[in-house]
């Protein structure tokens, strides 16, 4: 048992978000459903960044609906830390959920859970990325249908 806890629990609080092209987006934060110690640092702005409040491997969860799905040949939700790339940009860090789209396709449910290793002062975002030409799709807002959150599993020794 860990002698450390922490997690947080957020949605999209019931509004769909619309996606469009190939480069990755950012799944808002809409509702911050519970914060357990109150130390997980969103934006101060109520964007969609975070920062883990100490180093550790951390348990994540996704489930992202995705409907009205045109031109698209793929969806996949990832993890991103913030302007580490080499030229500044957001840096690819996780894949939390892909789905190869057939022609008729046009809803998909995007799912994963995983133990990562965070670390205090970096900052991560959940995106969407669609492939495909001219592609574009919804983010389903329903509270049941997408959520993201983590918990604080352990520290980072023996990973």
């Amino acid at each position: 048992m860990p002698s450390y806890v922490s997690g947080i629990y957020v949605n999209l609080g019931g509004t769909d978000q619309p996606i469009s092209g190939t480069d990755p987006v950012v799944v808002p934060i809409n509702n911050l459903v519970w914060d357990f110690s109150d130390d997980v640092t969103l934006a101060a702005d109520g964007g969609p960044y975070w920062t883990a409040p100490t180093d550790g491997i951390w348990e994540i969860f996704t489930r992202l609906r995705i409907n009205s799905i045109v031109n698209a040949t793929s969806v996949e939700a990832a993890l991103f830390q913030l302007g580490t790339g080499p030229d500044g940009s957001d840096l690819y860090w996780s894949c939390c959920g892909f789905k190869q789209l057939g022609s008729s396709d046009n809803e998909a449910q995007l799912s994963s859970w995983d133990r990562l290793p965070f670390n205090t002062g970096e900052i991560y975002m959940l995106k969407v990325i669609l492939t495909g030409t001219d592609p574009s799709a919804n983010i389903v807002g329903d509270v049941t249908k997408s959520a993201w959150g983590l918990t604080y599993f352990s520290d980072q020794s023996g990973f």
